[in-house]
């Protein structure tokens, strides 16, 4: 109950728009910030009209889970690999083995961070 109070109350007090614009300006500015980086493959839709924050990623033939430790471990940045508990999406875009990375963003998340992890994935890029 008390967690729920806070959430309600934080959500009446910050804004129900105001949170839905940032989230929707930091996944437009992480997609925009990726879509060019040679090697990334997008899964998501272009963050336009209906959209989650959420952009799902691959780099070339890296296993997802090896990206998202590289991340972890070398940037504190933290993603979900794996198949997702979606199978059929998996099937549908032929990544049952390899995976795919997950960004999900918050309205903690900050311009920085977004910042930051574009030049981070065009830096693993560019290595890989």
């Amino acid at each position: 109950q008390i967690a729920m109070d806070a959430s309600i109350n934080f959500i009446l007090d910050e804004g129900i728009y105001k949170i839905h614009r940032h989230l929707k300006e930091i996944t437009k500015k992480f997609y925009d910030g990726i879509k060019d980086i040679e090697g990334i493959k997008i899964y998501s839709k272009k963050p336009e009209g209906e959209y989650s924050p959420i952009v799902s990623i691959n780099l070339k033939d890296m296993e997802s889970s090896e990206l998202a430790l590289i991340l972890d471990e070398k940037y504190d940045i933290q993603t979900r690999p794996g198949a997702h508990c979606a199978p059929l999406i998996h099937e549908h875009f032929a990544t049952e083995a390899q995976g795919i990375v997950r960004f999900s963003f918050s309205y903690f998340n900050t311009d920085e961070e977004i910042d930051k992890t574009i030049e981070v994935l065009r830096e693993i890029a560019k290595e890989y």
